[in-house]
């Protein structure tokens, strides 16, 4: 084999080496996704968002129908505050014995009974109170907001809508955190060995460079790829008004 013909096997050689580590073809996905839903029953009141929206950190963005909220707070209320006048009798009413017993006028069977009054009593204002927290809490999860500034990616509720455990339990909006995106690619493990989450990558977009971290390094195989590709994920920041897609085609360029 001729000088000029080793030279240009390696020069193969190391072009191969590179492109295998270099660019990878990439599908732009939403970074920061946050899913909207209730962990109560409720009758959807409005809907303040569609599909497109930018938000703020705090906008409100669905409201439950506070009305049956506020009428079980009502009644919590009203039992707590019944229930402490009959703490309060039975607090006395066993002090009261107990003065007794120590006088040997009552006997241990009558001091236990008032013991079990007043505990008595005493646990039902307890529960009267814990009913109370978990309605006002209740009545606080009611309107969901916004966590940060954001994009509303998608949306599957409507005023009136009434939903129960199956439909809360699926996604009534979707946000994407705004000025931030990632981009995933499928690498051969030849390529993905070697990286760490953190590392620095860069994400090509329509002949604009934009400076990317690795946030994620597959470790199992991809099912439907070819045997061998892992996912790689990689965030980058962009601009408010970026125009930016999930789903947009793009390139992952690795050092």
């Amino acid at each position: 084999m001729t000088f000029v013909q080793l030279l240009a096997l390696l020069i193969l050689g190391l072009t191969a080496g590179a492109a295998d580590a270099g660019d990878f073809d990439a599908v732009l996905e939403w970074s920061g996704i946050y899913v909207v839903n209730f962990p109560l029953d409720g009758g959807v009141a409005n809907v303040y968002v569609r599909p497109g929206d930018r938000v703020s950190k705090g906008t409100k963005l669905v409201e439950l129908n506070p009305a049956p909220l506020d009428i079980r707070i009502s009644q919590y209320e009203a039992e707590a505050a019944a229930s402490k006048p009959v703490l309060a009798d039975a607090k006395r009413e066993f002090e009261h014995a107990q003065s007794l017993y120590e006088q040997t006028v009552l006997s241990d069977v009558e001091l236990q009974r008032a013991r079990h009054v007043y505990e008595k009593a005493s646990a039902e204002l307890s529960a009267s109170r814990a009913r109370l927290k978990y309605a006002q809490w209740q009545r606080d999860m009611a309107s969901a907001v916004a966590p940060w500034d954001a994009r509303v990616v998608e949306r599957s509720v409507e005023p009136g809508q009434m939903l129960v455990a199956e439909q809360r339990s699926k996604p009534l909006l979707l946000l994407a955190k705004t000025g931030v995106m990632a981009a995933t690619a499928e690498l051969p493990l030849s390529s993905v060995q070697a990286l760490e989450t953190g590392q620095p990558a860069k994400v090509l977009i329509d002949n604009k460079q934009y400076a990317a971290t690795v946030t994620s390094v597959g470790m199992h195989r991809e099912t439907g790829t070819k045997d061998g590709y892992y996912r790689l994920e990689v965030e980058f920041e962009v601009g408010p008004n970026n125009g930016l897609r999930a789903g947009q085609t793009a390139t992952i360029s690795l050092p």
